[in-house]
């Protein structure tokens, strides 16, 4: 008998905190081999259990497709000819191949394979947990539904195979079967060996295509009722390997290097629906809701419910917030749906790839058994390149220095371009002849996704892969179904045009590959930890001017705002260029053409504008004091954040806009689009060559009827600190009020410090339900300068004797001038930073060119 010693903290009277005794004797104590030889064993058994299950699967559905095609479209055509013309329907019951080429069966068919799409939505609730083995009963009765239906297709409707959809409800079908392989895949590999897994994985799925691809279509030339019930069971045994899979969540230590959490209580840890409690004032709170740690346990109630009644609205918003939590982690991070995205197009672009034995079939002239053949015969390249290319290139061509991420990036966009150029290939290839090398380039690019998928998993943490790959498949289904729908509209719309135009639907999806691509290239990745930016930072107090301010997360507003940005930007774009590009250059007056800057700023909510003048009550600006705003022949020193700064100075007081540069006192004459677009422009701290500078005493007489708006920290900031002022506003002359304006936001997000930031401002505008503008406006200040409007100029004269007393008079007059002039500066800063509640920073063009260089080698800005 072996004899077990048992360790007093594994009793069931062990308390559950540790004492000191206890604490020492834990970290004392030996770790235990088996423990750390389990996640090798774990990831050694799960490979044999997930390379057996992905090889039966892909074999089943390999046998499946072409068959089931073919099934669906005979069915199709017999009852299409049924009606137009019995004679073509032979004597088996069925119609020629050739005969179902037409427009109306090919239809029909697509319509009838859209209960695909009815299969992913009955999928989509089933990823917020981890996923589990309860859709072998759901798979098993999909497939009794689809047999039944197309077996007698003399009884039931061809359409009626929708119904199969319902079997989803239990466990999640497909969806959530290849979810549990990808997410076990991640969870016991590190993200140095993940791609070369999924490449391995990749290559088990292709091969198993090839042989069982080629196999299914020798079976189809006699039946294909043979193949396809063939492929149903494969697929039932490749389904039971779930049963022997082991839990793999914790196989491998979690990315995350910070500590550990605080132990909580077991109720916290529970994937049930939190429980709704009342007080006994009848609020309603979740769980989560209560303090715990807090120890104000005199606020909970243990009573029962009240009998308080809840509006349906309220149900489902509770309901909602329930089901979106777990996905906020996507929704929160931009590089990960940026990577989403690109699934979610490329799927639509791979669509077509599930109707090339249709398209072959259809254009050439094969039956579709020869089609099915030549399509699996694909396999015969992206192997190679899986075993040997990929690899070959990440390790030898590859610079070293580049981490495995990194390069996986670079095959990425290799395998981007490969497939757009491949598919456009397609579909202008006027025969087999051209058709066959452009499928070896498409062919080429084939490891794209396993390379994304690599990517995008990086990017999270390892408790939210099940859910992100679930989100993952769900997009690829839900792209298969509308390539499914536009695909063959395209294909049909092609095949009436005829010529040239008959692969119009591969064109098609090669313009779709290139929006993938301009995504991929687009995309950095994230640093692995925050840059130090000692000299981008004042001091102790933390300010860092040109940092962009963090968004709010979407959370549960996501579908709000995505709507509001997808209704307003058409309007948008439309007053905007309509403005610009007609209205200002028609005589429509100064009244209307700030009407049309305010239809501008109204189309994204910018309605209330909160505007104070110093020495002004709020409501008292009447008519006596309006020499306290700025007036015609002013100059306006503007605080610079956003675009939407030049657009509200615009629409109030229709001003000359200029641009500043430092250390030196001329200006550049800008029109309003122009100092909109320098909001976005890379900083400059000497104008470029060919630029006309003029001096602002010229502006003000040339434009007496208008005042001058003059941006004097000559760059953005995200609005937390004041720059070092540009001497422009030294060269006004005497006497010229100069006004202070300050212009903030709320929310604060809208600004743009860094050059470039074009969609993120967009969306940042156009998503939020309002904006507020906050502008303050400081009293006048002048400079007090001698008569002349110019210094007088120091004299040059060489003189051997000691200076007279008299001739320094002109140098102290020119010293005196440069301290007012210095004072009027600091003036206008201050009144800046404390109208905006900021502090004034020593951080000028210089810093911000060097931070925006440090900023883009790391990180991307859209």
């Amino acid at each position: 008998m072996v004899s077990l010693e048992l360790d007093r903290d594994h009793r069931e009277d062990a308390p559950f905190l540790d004492t000191p005794e206890s604490a020492s004797h834990a970290e004392s104590k030996p770790a235990h081999p088996e423990r750390n030889a389990a996640p090798s064993t774990i990831t050694f058994r799960l490979k044999v259990i997930l390379f057996a299950m992905v090889l039966a699967v892909e074999i089943g559905f390999s046998f499946l497709d072409g068959p089931m095609v073919r099934i669906l479209e005979s069915i199709a055509c017999r009852q299409y000819y049924t009606e137009a013309d019995p004679s073509q329907i032979g004597a088996n019951g069925q119609v020629p191949e050739s005969l179902c080429k037409i427009s109306e069966v090919q239809a029909e068919l697509a319509a009838a394979r859209l209960w695909l799409f009815r299969t992913v939505c009955w999928q989509i609730g089933r990823g917020a947990n981890r996923p589990s083995p309860g859709g072998i009963p759901g798979f098993a009765i999909n497939s009794i539904i689809t047999i039944v239906v197309l077996r007698f297709s003399n009884i039931f409707p061809l359409r009626a195979v929708w119904v199969s959809s319902l079997a989803w409800l239990i466990g999640g079908g497909p969806v959530v079967a290849f979810a549990i392989i990808w997410t076990m895949m991640a969870d016991v590999t590190t993200e140095l060996e993940r791609a070369e897994l999924f490449f391995q994985f990749g290559i088990v799925s292709m091969a198993s295509e090839f042989i069982s691809g080629a196999f299914s279509s020798y079976l189809m030339a006699m039946n294909p009722w043979v193949p396809f019930l063939i492929g149903f069971g494969i697929v039932h045994i490749g389904l039971m390997f779930i049963l022997l899979l082991p839990e793999t969540m914790h196989a491998i230590p979690s990315r995350n290097l910070e500590p550990e959490p605080s132990p909580v209580e077991m109720s916290e840890l529970s994937d049930a629906e939190p429980k709704p409690q009342f007080s006994n004032q009848g609020q309603y709170h979740d769980e989560s809701s209560v303090d715990v740690a807090s120890g104000h346990h005199d606020h909970l109630t243990w009573s029962y419910p009240s009998q308080q009644r809840h509006t349906f609205w309220a149900k489902c918003r509770a309901k909602y917030q329930y089901y979106m939590k777990p996905y906020l982690f996507i929704l929160n991070r931009k590089p990960v749906i940026l990577l989403l995205t690109s699934f979610l197009v490329y799927r639509l672009s791979r669509g077509s790839s599930w109707f090339l034995s249709q398209y072959i079939s259809t254009r050439y002239h094969w039956t579709l058994a020869q089609a099915n053949m030549l399509v699996s015969s694909r396999p015969t390249i992206s192997i190679p390149v899986f075993l040997w290319v990929l690899p070959w290139l990440k390790r030898r061509v590859l610079s070293p220095r580049k981490t495995a991420t990194e390069k996986d990036l670079w095959l990425a966009r290799a395998s981007i371009l490969f497939l757009t150029v491949g598919t456009l290939g397609i579909g202008l290839s006027p025969s087999i002849a051209t058709l066959v090398p452009a499928m070896i380039i498409q062919t080429s690019g084939s490891g794209f996704m396993f390379l994304a998928r690599s990517i995008v998993t990086t990017l999270v943490e390892r408790d939210e892969t099940a859910r992100l790959y679930t989100v993952i498949e769900i997009l690829q289904s839900v792209g298969n179904i509308v390539a499914s729908l536009s695909i063959t509209g395209v294909f049909q719309l092609g095949l009436r045009l005829g010529g040239f135009w008959i692969g119009l639907a591969w064109m098609m999806t090669s313009t779709l590959f290139c929006m993938v691509g301009a995504a991929i290239w687009w995309f950095k990745l994230p640093p692995t930890s925050t840059p130090r930016v000692p000299e981008f930072v004042v001091g102790g107090s933390g300010i860092a001017p040109f940092l962009p301010i963090p968004s709010e997360p979407l959370g549960l507003q996501a579908p709000l705002r995505v709507f509001l940005f997808c209704f307003r930007l058409p309007l948008f774009l439309f007053v905007t260029l309509a403005y610009f590009l007609i209205l200002q250059w028609l005589p429509i007056g100064s009244l209307g053409k700030k009407a049309a800057l305010w239809c501008i700023l109204g189309v994204p909510s910018i309605w209330w504008i909160d505007l104070q003048v110093d020495g002004v009550r709020k409501g008292s600006l009447s008519k006596h004091q309006q020499a306290r705003l700025p007036q015609p022949g002013s100059l306006i020193a503007s605080s610079f954040t956003s675009p939407i700064d030049a657009v509200y100075l615009a629409a109030i007081f229709d001003p000359i806009f200029t641009a500043s540069y430092p250390n030196t006192r001329q200006v550049e004459r800008i029109s309003l689009l122009q100092a909109v677009l320098r909001a976005f422009a890379s900083p400059l701290s000497r104008p470029e060559p060919g630029t006309k500078l003029v001096d602002v005493a010229s502006l003000i007489a040339k434009y007496p009827t208008r005042p001058i708006v003059i941006f004097p920290e000559c760059t953005t900031t995200n609005g937390r600190a004041i720059l070092p002022l540009s001497e422009s506003l030294i060269g006004a002359p005497n006497k010229t009020k100069i006004f202070p304006v300050s212009v903030r936001y709320s929310p604060v997000d809208v600004v743009t410090p860094l050059p470039g930031s074009y969609i993120s401002f967009l969306w940042t505008l156009l998503s939020k339900p309002t904006h507020c503008i906050r502008v303050r406006i400081a009293e006048a200040v002048t400079i007090a300068r001698n008569p002349l409007d110019t210094p007088p100029a120091r004299s040059t004269r060489k003189s051997t004797y000691n200076t007279n007393y008299l001739d320094t008079l002109d140098e102290l007059a020119a010293d005196g001038e440069a301290v007012m002039e210095k004072a009027m500066l600091d003036h206008v800063g201050e009144s800046l930073a404390r109208m905006g509640r900021v502090k004034r920073v020593g951080l000028g063009v210089k810093e911000k060119q060097d931070f925006v260089r440090m900023w883009t080698k790391t990180r991307s800005t859209w």
